[in-house]
């Protein structure tokens, strides 16, 4: 998967799922206990480069 940090993501907990939600795109997505915390963290950009 390719990750990129956008400004536009929302990160929240649903049911107990790590969802994203794009609000420039309007897309969600689910995420993995270590995606999730790597969003959370910022450290995303990070790892890219």
């Amino acid at each position: 998967m390719e990750y990129k940090f956008s400004n536009y993501n929302i990160l929240t907990k649903h049911n107990g799922k790590n969802m994203v939600f794009n609000s420039r795109t309007l897309s969600v997505a689910e995420l993995e206990d270590y995606e999730y915390e790597l969003f959370s963290d910022n450290l995303i950009n990070k790892i890219i480069e």
